[in-house]
């Protein structure tokens, strides 16, 4: 998978004075800081500058959250579990089937067996409701999960039936019944697996026509619409499907209610938008209306509370007539309900709960799925799925300001997740970059049909530079696939390249020494793989680069990319590499994160040992965080979720509480706010905050219990000196310099109990 990792509190002296001249124009508006400097604030910007990175007390217990950024679904069908009224499931028309357990706080996709794309419907067993069926464009799928695996389940069925409709007979939920596209109804039986067609259909059936009565399952109602009329019409059988005889031969019916009480009540829902009713099973028909301040209301469908059927809920057809429509007294009055719904936009689907009927689900196209507890009254909209975290980074000079990147979309957050913007680029995002000295320049490397490119954003625009390489065709596509800063003259990028198919012009690795606005290959002596897959650079000696590839390991250089060598004593032959990161107490420490777990050197590349004690057997390793306060401590993002060692590899334990997914891209680490970002896929980013995060431990420096101005005062007659001696626990971000970053980190905590 493709990743960035953009992280910067960690500086190096030798690049500290240029950003600290960064720093103190953005926040201070002045320059020529010495030792003396946090003396001379006044005491009332001394009290906003520390009032102004105070952060939010610490929040949440060691559980994964998600936090987006969030997608717009088409949802086609959402469906609650019968006997848990938290447990919900969605069905869309653009990204396959989703579920939450929790009553739509987290989804998780559910896709493992399924065909993709189009799930039309989802049926569940109501008395083992691990037992799900699916309707999609290649017939029905089941589940004897809840959704973990699928495996097809369309024997008897034409090749390729599109399936829209599905329902259980409720006292024997073992027979489904689904509804297809032009091929009619088909029926399933304890009996066998296999389907059988029971209603040729007669025209495009492509609505929810088909409705069984709850008291007496034997009895089936169906609707058909043609142009012509003795192809259309509404058809009920009494012997569960094996004949049928024609109610009405003039209602083009697509969207069939049975009252579960009286269930001589059945409600059609036409195309001409009239509600039509029989109260004598089907015999006679009269037209309903539905009427709201002496005006018809357009219908596309009704929903009928199962506990009471004189509460009636009502679709309206037209956005003009948004919201829901609600009778409590059996279709004699109605009252609109729009409380929390976007204005303008109409149901497309709503779900009750069986056992909790005050509990709503509406699915609203391309808008995602909003929740009701009160009945309707009152309605919130769900955080939606997320798009995956493929290319992550966090902006370190702004809490909780972090950025996510998938296709030709990058985000921004500044509230660590709780609202997405959308940034403007014009290629598709597969790497990303903040420049550590401005934090207001990114750079986003990616590629499109003109070849592999990076556009760099600054508070000027937009500027796109491609790499030189020739243009993509369709037998070479080249991107850029991950971007590194030099934090010491962060003018100096190096960016690493992926093909997907055979390498045409140039090597794996280019370098640009102005910003981004030219660039050069410097690849002289890497291997002939189509991927590189990571990139970092030693902070203490930015001549040298490590660059992690497919299949062939690790390769070093120590001249600034003049010429590379193969690093890989002690990693086995076709290892893959997708991630590193240093040890900041000790840079010739450095751990890797590859295809066969993890591996750590400790002399700079000479030599590797596997320290992999405690994950998975066949783990991947995509990711890797470490904890700058804790450097023993190690974040693994892999194929089984995020892992954490407490002892600098020598044993890993699951980190992963709160987490449904398991296929972790990135991580990002914010020690300031004692936070950890996972980007997933699917799943898009979650969020963990614990006090074993971070730095907020080492603020309370009399000891005191509190974090105030007794230790602002410490920290002051520290500030400017070099950190040894006891004045290595003002040496907040490791540095070595007690300097601006270790005052603005302390400032965050300012004002806090210690933890």
């Amino acid at each position: 998978m493709i990743k960035a990792l953009a992280w910067g509190l960690m500086s190096v002296p030798c690049g500290r004075h240029r950003e600290e001249k960064a720093v103190k124009k953005k926040y201070m508006s002045f320059e020529g800081a010495t030792a003396r400097l946090p003396w001379g604030f006044g005491g009332a910007f001394l009290f906003v500058a520390l009032s102004m990175f105070a952060s939010d007390a610490l929040a949440g217990d060691n559980v994964w959250t998600p936090t987006g950024p969030y997608k717009v679904y088409v949802v086609d069908a959402v469906a609650a579990d019968p006997t848990n009224p938290q447990t919900v499931y969605a069905t869309t028309l653009n990204s396959g089937i989703w579920k939450s357990a929790d009553g739509g706080t987290s989804w998780l996709y559910l896709g493992k067996g399924l065909p993709g794309g189009y799930i039309r419907d989802v049926a569940v067993d109501p008395t083992n409701p691990q037992t799900l069926y699916v309707g999609t464009g290649n017939g029905v799928y089941k589940s004897a999960n809840g959704g973990v695996s699928w495996t097809s389940a369309s024997q008897g069925m034409p090749e390729n039936t599109y399936v829209f409709f599905l329902a259980m007979d409720p006292s024997d939920p073992r027979t489904v019944y689904a509804e297809t596209y032009n091929q009619g109804v088909f029926k399933r039986t304890d009996a066998g697996d296999s389907w059988t067609q029971i209603h040729p259909g007669r025209g495009n059936s492509s609505y929810k026509t088909l409705a069984i009565d709850p008291r007496n399952p034997r009895v089936l109602y169906f609707a058909a619409q043609k142009s012509d009329q003795s192809e259309q019409g509404i058809f009920k059988s009494t012997d569960a499907g094996a004949s049928w005889t024609t109610v009405n031969r003039d209602i083009r019916g697509f969207s069939l209610t049975v009252d579960p009480v009286n269930t001589q009540n059945v409600y059609v829902n036409t195309l001409s938008d009239s509600v039509y009713k029989s109260t004598d099973g089907g015999v006679s028909w009269s037209v309903t209306l539905v009427q709201l301040d002496g005006q018809k209301e357009h219908v596309k469908s009704l929903v009928i509370d199962p506990t009471n059927a004189r509460v009636l809920y009502a679709l309206p057809s037209l956005n003009a007539s948004y919201g829901v429509l609600k009778s409590v007294d059996g279709g004699g009055t109605w009252t609109r309900l729009t409380a929390g719904f976007p204005i303008l936009r109409h149901i497309d689907k709503l779900a009750i709960s069986a056992s909790s009927p005050q509990i709503l689900y509406a699915g609203i196209a391309f808008d995602g799925v909003y929740k009701s507890t009160d009945g309707g009254d009152t309605w919130t909209k769900l955080r939606w799925a997320a798009y995956p975290g493929y290319v992550f980074g966090r902006d370190p000079f702004r809490p909780r300001t972090l950025y996510v990147g998938m296709g030709g979309s990058l985000f921004e957050t500044t509230d660590g997740g709780d609202s997405w913007t959308l940034k403007g680029i014009t290629i598709g995002v597969q790497s990303f970059a903040i420049d550590p000295s401005s934090p207001q320049t990114l750079y986003v490397g990616g590629g499109d049909a003109n070849g592999a490119a990076v556009e760099k954003i600054t508070d000027r625009g937009l500027v796109r530079v491609n790499l030189g390489l020739p243009p993509n065709t369709a037998g070479s596509r080249q991107n850029v696939q991950i971007l590194a800063v030099d934090p010491s003259n962060p003018q100096t990028l190096y960016a690493g390249l992926g093909w997907t198919s055979a390498r045409k012009g140039g090597s794996g690795v280019y370098k640009t020494t102005d910003g981004g606005a030219s660039w050069r290959d410097v690849g002289s002596g890497l291997p002939s793989s189509p991927r590189v897959n990571a990139l970092t650079i030693d902070p203490s000696r930015t001549q040298t680069v490590y660059a992690g590839f497919d299949s062939t390991g690790v390769y070093r250089t120590m001249d600034g990319g003049a010429s590379w060598t193969s690093v890989n004593a002690g990693i086995p032959a076709n290892t893959t590499v997708r991630a590193f990161t240093f040890d900041p107490s000790q840079t010739q420490t450095l751990y890797a994160g590859t295809s066969g777990g993890v591996y750590k050197t400790a002399d700079g590349g000479a030599s590797w040992t596997l320290a992999s004690a405690g994950l998975p057997p066949n783990t991947v390793a995509n990711a890797l965080a470490i904890d700058p306060f804790r450097p023993q401590t190690v974040y693994a993002g892999t194929s089984n979720g995020v892992y954490k060692t407490a002892d600098g590899g020598a044993s890993w334990t699951s980190f992963n509480a709160g987490l449904p997914v398991k296929s972790i891209l990135t991580l990002v680490i914010d020690p300031s706010e004692q936070r950890l970002y996972a980007g997933a896929n699917p799943g898009g980013v979650y969020v963990i905050q614990s006090a074993d995060i971070g730095g907020r431990l080492l603020g309370d420096f009399d000891g005191s219990g509190e974090v105030n101005f007794d230790d602002f005062f410490l920290f002051a007659a520290a500030f400017g000196q070099k950190a040894t001696g006891e004045n290595m626990k003002f040496d907040l971000d490791g540095s070595g310099e007690v300097g601006l970053n270790d005052f603005f980190l302390f400032a965050d905590r300012f004002g806090q109990k210690a933890q």
